[in-house]
């Protein structure tokens, strides 16, 4: 498994701890909102402050719910609060100090309707050398 593999599974393992939260690391098919997704960031991977490491960038888009009412907004912010605090307590993860968290923006669903997500950032050393 590659390093950028390894890390988004144990990032989604450290969030499937949280109580009522379904992380995954491939989209299904079909999902009921809340669930998140941890992803790749773009760079993915870059140098890190430690000789010989990589940074591993990554992502995880909390999607809230199917619609843009207040009740899905404010569901929204939650999860991506309990995905920000639960990295936060991570001797692994950390949060991107330069873009924590992204404003909520709109996901189109398979089904033709509109998600409301928000996307954390974090990062971990690879533990290739």
């Amino acid at each position: 498994m590659s390093d950028l593999a390894d890390a988004r599974t144990q990032l989604a393992a450290l969030l499937n701890t949280i109580p009522n939260v379904r992380a995954v690391t491939e989209v299904p098919q079909t999902f009921t909102p809340p669930i998140v997704w941890v992803a790749a960031s773009s760079p993915f991977r870059q140098r890190a402050q430690a000789v010989g490491k990589k940074r591993i960038n990554l992502t995880v888009l909390c999607l809230g719910g199917m619609s843009t009412n207040d009740a899905t907004e404010a569901a929204t912010e939650d999860l991506a609060e309990l995905v920000a605090d639960m990295i936060d307590t991570s001797t692994v993860f950390r949060l991107d100090p330069n873009a924590e968290m992204d404003l909520p923006r709109l996901y189109p669903s398979a089904q033709g309707q509109q998600m409301l997500g928000i996307a954390v950032n974090c990062f971990c050393e690879s533990t290739r050398g």
